[in-house]
C-alpha cells in the first residue's frame, strides 16, 4: 500500500531557473504583413493529431495557404496530422475593426473535443458572420457580449450551433463533453454595469431567465442539442465563474466573489464571513443537475482565479487522513475552511482525544491503528514541527 504524507505550510515562494536545455522537435510560423495573429486555443487528440484556433487581423500566411478577412478580424481553425503537415485550415468567422465602443472579435475561449467532433466557443460584439451566416450580439447595445459555441467535425465542417438569445450580455467560461456527448455549458449572463438598462433576460431553449445584475449558470444539453437540464445561481451579485471538471457522476464549479456576500444556491446559501472582503468559492453538483454542496475559499482580502482541477487534485476518489490532533493543525484546518467532507478523519496517540471532534472544521480523532486496517491514500501531516518524526514512524506505510 502506497500512502503519500503531505505537510501543510504557507510559504512565499520562489521559483529559480536553473540551467536547463529545451529541444524544438519542430517550429512552425504563421505569416501576416502588419498586424496581429493570436493563437488562442490548442487541442491534441488520442493520436497525436493537433486542432488549433486563433484570430488574425485583415490576412494571414500558414504553410503556404492564405486567409483574407473581407471585414478586418478573421477567426481561424487548423488541424495537422500525427506528422504535423496540414491536413486542413480555413477562417470560419469575420467581424468588422473594432472601435472606441466595439471589441469585434473578442477571443476564443475553448477547444473541446471528443472521437467525433469538436466544439469552439467565439466570443464576440455587435455582430459577426459565421460561414457567410450573421449572428448578432444584441439589437439594442453593441457593447454587449455574445459567446458561440460551434461544433465541428473532424474535417472542419460546422454541424451545429447553441446561441444564447435574450438581451443580456452572455458568456461561455468552459465546456465539457462527456462519453455519451453530452455537452456541459458553464458561463454566465449579465446585465449592463452602467445601468443603461434595469434588467435583461437570458433564454435556454423555452426557458427564459431575468436579471438586474447578473447570473451563473450550469446547463446540460444532448448531443442532438436540446436542453436537458439548467441551473442558474449567484442572482444580482458580484461573482463570476472561473473553471469546472466532471469526475465520474460530479461536477465541480469553481468561481470568484468579488465582494464577499452571499451566494443563494436554490434553497442552500453559501454564508462568507464577515472579515471577508472578496474570495472564492467552489460547488458539486450531480450530472442530473442536483446540487450537493458548495464552500468558500481563501482569506481576506484574497481574489483567487481558483480551479477545481486544483481543489481536487489531492481529493480527487481519494482517501485523505490528517495526523496529529495539535492545537496548531486544527487552527490551520479552520483558517482554510477544511472540513469532514475533505479529510475523513484525523489520528492522534492521544486517548484522550479519540472518538472525540476536532472544534470547527469536526474532523473524527481516531486511533492510529487505524491507518493499518483503511486504505489510505494521503496522510496530512498536522503538527508539522515534529514531522520527521511522523514519518520516521510510518515510513512503512509509504
Amino acid at each position: 500500500m502506497k500512502v503519500y504524507f503531505t505537510i501543510l505550510v504557507i510559504i512565499f515562494s520562489v521559483t529559480f531557473c536553473f540551467a536547463q536545455t529545451y529541444e524544438w522537435e519542430e517550429v512552425s510560423f504563421a505569416k501576416t504583413a502588419n498586424n496581429d495573429i493570436t493563437l488562442s486555443k490548442i487541442a491534441i487528440t488520442a493520436d497525436n493529431q493537433k486542432i488549433f484556433a486563433g484570430i488574425f487581423e485583415e490576412s494571414m500566411e500558414y504553410k503556404g495557404v492564405t486567409l483574407t478577412s473581407s471585414l478586418y478580424y478573421g477567426a481561424f481553425i487548423a488541424k495537422l496530422d500525427e506528422n504535423d503537415s496540414l491536413l486542413w485550415i480555413w477562417k470560419f468567422a469575420e467581424s468588422k475593426q473594432a472601435t472606441a465602443t466595439y471589441s469585434g472579435l473578442g477571443g476564443i475561449h475553448s477547444l473541446d473535443f471528443n472521437n467525433n467532433s469538436f466544439y469552439l466557443t467565439l466570443y464576440f460584439t455587435d455582430s459577426i458572420y459565421v460561414d457567410n451566416q450573421l449572428y448578432v450580439g444584441n439589437d439594442s447595445i453593441s457593447i454587449y457580449g455574445q459567446t458561440l459555441l460551434l461544433e465541428f467535425d473532424t474535417n472542419g465542417n460546422i454541424i451545429q450551433d447553441f446561441y444564447l438569445d435574450g438581451s443580456c450580455s452572455k458568456e461561455l467560461v468552459d465546456v465539457y463533453i462527456d462519453k455519451n456527448q453530452n455537452i456541459y455549458l458553464l458561463g454566465g449572463y449579465y446585465n449592463d454595469q452602467f445601468s443603461t438598462t434595469s434588467n435583461c433576460t437570458c433564454t435556454f431553449d423555452n426557458q427564459t431567465f431575468s436579471t438586474t445584475k447578473g447570473n451563473i449558470f450550469l446547463a446540460k444539453y444532448a448531443a442532438a442539442g436540446n436542453l436537458l437540464w439548467i441551473n442558474t445561481f449567484g442572482e444580482n451579485k458580484f461573482i463570476g465563474a472561473t473553471d469546472f471538471t466532471i469526475v465520474d457522476d460530479a461536477i465541480y464549479i469553481s468561481g470568484k466573489n468579488f465582494y464577499a456576500s452571499d451566494i443563494d444556491f436554490g434553497s442552500f446559501t453559501l454564508t462568507y464571513p464577515n472579515n471577508y472582503s472578496n474570495g472564492a468559492f467552489m460547488a458539486k453538483y450531480d450530472t442530473s443537475g442536483s446540487f450537493i454542496w458548495a464552500k468558500y475559499y481563501g482569506v481576506k482580502g484574497w481574489d483567487s482565479h481558483v480551479s477545481p482541477n486544483d481543489l481536487l487534485a489531492l481529493s480527487n476518489n481519494k482517501i485523505i487522513v490528517g495526523y496529529g490532533a495539535a492545537a496548531k493543525g486544527n487552527t490551520l484546518l479552520n483558517f482554510c475552511n477544511i472540513k469532514s467532507d475533505m479529510i475523513d478523519f484525523v489520528c492522534d496517540a492521544s486517548i484522550s482525544k479519540q472518538n472525540q471532534y476536532l472544534p470547527g472544521s469536526h474532523i473524527k480523532v481516531m486511533h492510529p491503528d487505524i491507518l493499518f486496517k483503511k486504505k489510505i491514500d494521503y496522510i496530512l501531516i498536522l503538527p508539522w514541527n515534529i514531522k520527521d518524526e511522523i514519518l520516521k514512524d510510518y515510513s512503512f506505510l509509504r
